[in-house]
């Protein structure tokens, strides 16, 4: 979080295909919103695979408490 304050630029690699031949990747800009906490509704969702990873919902809570909210700027997409 410490470098989003800093710098709200991000690039996030998207997986698009098992095999990785599929690349799509979006450009950002990332804001941290006060007081705004990880909804709920995200640790329900991927609770199934939290536990296939042997990872405690409590401490994963904890650890990604501050929610991202990300502005898209642009897309960027290729096939090998």
């Amino acid at each position: 979080m410490r470098n989003l304050r800093h710098n709200p630029a991000i690039l996030l690699a998207l997986e698009t295909a098992e095999n990785g031949h599929n690349v799509v990747m979006m450009e950002g800009e990332a804001i941290l919103p006060d007081g705004q906490v990880t909804p709920p509704i995200y640790f329900r969702k991927y609770a199934d695979g939290f536990k296939e990873l042997n990872w405690e919902l409590e401490a994963i809570a904890r650890q990604f408490s501050q929610t991202v909210r990300v502005t898209p700027i642009r897309l960027i997409h290729w096939s090998l």
